[in-house]
């Protein structure tokens, strides 16, 4: 759906307050079973071919890329710790107020602009965090 940008949104992807922004909400499973609900923010003037992109067999990047030719080359991810609302807590069948990894990626391109806002809230019990760093000094 569009919806006018709240202001975390405007101020990871760099936008004017309310601007319309593409909100994708979408439940991820692994092996079949509930594992994170995705929420993604888009520049609705940039992408607005992904309010309507059927995103359920697919990566939204890999859209991206095929109908934008969308330069997706860095991200910034922030991991913490949250608890499941009622509604979420019943999409990934545990208890409200059960603990929930919260990953929040801002995917930007060559130059290092902002084009893709996203979080997830991950059932921590069937779910891993992996990181990997440069230490070449770069």
């Amino acid at each position: 759906r569009v919806v006018p940008a709240q202001p975390p949104v405007t101020a990871d992807l760099g936008l004017e307050p309310a601007t319309d922004v593409v909100e994708l909400v979408r439940l991820r499973s692994v092996d079949g079973a509930p594992n994170h609900v995705a929420h993604s923010f888009l520049p609705a003037a940039t992408y607005p071919r992904a309010a309507e992109a059927d995103l359920s067999e697919g990566s939204l990047y890999e859209f991206l890329r095929r109908e934008y030719s969308a330069d997706l080359a860095h991200a910034r991810i922030v991991v913490d710790v949250g608890t499941a609302a009622p509604d979420e807590a019943d999409l990934l069948c545990v208890v409200a107020g059960s603990p929930l990894l919260v990953v929040r990626t801002t995917v930007r391109d060559s130059a290092g602009h902002p084009l893709v806002h996203s979080f997830s809230r991950l059932r921590p019990d069937v779910s891993q965090v992996e990181f990997e760093v440069s230490v070449t000094g770069r």
